[in-house]
């Protein structure tokens, strides 16, 4: 089952009380509530997922409530819906939106470094991501990254900087980081960094331990795909990019060539080739 899903069809073998219509439920990640709609006989409940279902997680919908129009509870030891539980996983994410994200799971690990493809015909659809961009949007891909470690103030002395390169010998890139928040359309969003028509992107960010969400797309131009790769903790080599002091976009002249960013959690990183996209970060 795929994040587009709209509804999901429940078909009990008798008329049901069609008082009760919300479905609790849990993804692994989050829980909350779906509702649904019966039908006039009451024997068939539409639930309303639209807009609701997350890539890559594993939900459980719970009817241990659901009576029937006499009220007699399902029956537990039913082999179709035993325990009164309906289970499904939903699909491998692709990195079209914030319902779809990439994450580690979806990485390939090797020396520390993390590697995510992405097929420029898993993209189609423009989130807005790069508003630093006047020229325009063009469809984009957003991987997630949970930096575990603290910044490089941390007295701990276990900060780490989340080191980010992008390259492209395709085209130019647009990139754009936001903290904690995956809509890069929101007007409350914390923009860490938002570069454009860009080839390479280097910089650092001095960042604490939290979510943060990577989106990459070609300058005004077609998804042509990328790469992004992510390894063991380094050196920064220039003053990082701090949530207090955020990134400011950088503009030059489109070309083309092949595309390629690096994230680095003290060293993640990305590399984005002219007909796939990837990109990477490091062990925690």
């Amino acid at each position: 089952m795929r994040w587009t899903t709209q509804s999901l069809y429940v078909t009990f073998s008798e008329g049901m009380d069609p008082s009760i219509s919300e479905i609790p439920y849990t993804d692994g990640v989050s829980s909350g509530t779906f509702t649904g709609t019966w039908s006039s006989a009451g024997t068939l409940l539409d639930i309303d997922v639209a807009g609701k279902l997350v890539s890559g997680r594993s939900y459980e919908l719970d009817f241990s409530a659901f009576r029937d129009a006499e009220g007699t509870a399902l029956d537990v030891a039913h082999p179709y819906l035993g325990d009164a539980k309906l289970r499904f996983t939903t699909a491998t994410p692709r990195g079209e939106n914030c319902q779809d994200f990439l994450t580690n799971a979806e990485a390939t690990v090797s020396g520390g470094v993390h590697t995510w493809t992405i097929d420029a015909n898993q993209i189609d659809n423009v989130d807005g991501a790069a508003p630093c961009d006047a020229s325009g949007g063009s469809p984009d891909a957003v991987v997630r990254y949970t930096k575990t470690s603290p910044d490089s103030t941390d007295a701990s002395g276990e900060g780490r900087v989340l080191r980010v390169t992008v390259t492209s010998s395709s085209s130019d890139i647009n990139l754009d980081v936001l903290a904690d928040a995956c809509d890069p359309t929101s007007s409350v969003v914390e923009r860490l960094v938002c570069r454009t028509n860009g080839n390479p992107h280097t910089f650092d960010l001095d960042v604490p331990a939290g979510e943060y969400f990577v989106w990459v797309a070609a300058s005004a131009a077609p998804f042509r795909g990328a790469r992004r790769t992510g390894r063991a903790p380094c050196s920064p080599r220039a003053a990082p990019v701090s949530r207090r002091s955020p990134g400011t976009a950088t503009r030059r002249a489109s070309g083309s060539g092949s595309s390629r960013s690096t994230l680095r959690d003290r060293s993640r990183r990305w590399t984005r080739p002219p007909a796939s996209m990837s990109s990477a970060a490091p062990t925690r």
